[in-house]
């Protein structure tokens, strides 16, 4: 009785994920194909597909989720389409680990365009985790492409866990657009 209904849910949430996920990357490639065929990058089009696919999942695990965005997106330099995609897979990496690992109940991604510069927060109140956890594959991916974007990455595990990324923006970010690269 118990136990097996239990065993089909388990299969029911497994499915959902696998659905998921095999829409996000459906929306990644799309996302590549669209700038491939405009040449254009638009921030809020990745910003919204983001929000809407983070919410869904975040509802979907009983996760609370706060969105933010702070500045003006529209006066950003736009990243090329392959640079925009590395930074999308980091943040959904650590919205991901936000929900399916952390145990929290309430999370919240930030994105603040300030200058030349791009700060992405995750938080959320979950269990944390201690310094020799916090060498997994899917980290060690997040650090790796904000480098390759000369970008900084950082993470902390008290009090739940904060993931920190920071993105030059403009001519001092590789694989990002320069002022006098793009035409008006």
């Amino acid at each position: 009785g118990t136990s097996r209904s239990a065993g089909k849910e388990a299969k029911r949430e497994a499915l959902d994920l696998i659905e998921e996920m095999a829409l996000e990357g459906n929306r990644n490639i799309r996302g590549l194909m669209d700038f491939l065929d405009s040449g254009v990058f638009l921030w809020r089009v990745m910003l919204r597909e983001m929000e809407e696919y983070l919410k869904k999942l975040a509802d979907a695990t009983g996760v609370s989720l706060e969105w933010h965005v702070a500045g003006d997106p529209d006066l950003q330099v736009a990243p090329d389409g392959l640079a925009g995609n590395s930074l999308r897979m980091v943040v959904m990496e650590a919205a991901h680990n936000m929900v399916r690992h952390s145990g929290a109940k309430a999370g919240t991604v930030s994105f603040t365009f300030r200058g030349h510069e791009l700060e992405v927060e995750i938080r959320d109140d979950g269990k944390g985790f201690s310094g020799e956890r916090a060498g997994g594959r899917g980290i060690g991916n997040m650090r790796a492409r904000m480098e390759e974007l000369g970008g900084d990455f950082s993470i902390r595990g008290e009090n739940g866990t904060t993931v920190k990324l920071r993105l030059p923006m403009g001519r001092s970010g590789p694989g990002f657009a320069s002022d006098d690269q793009l035409s008006v």
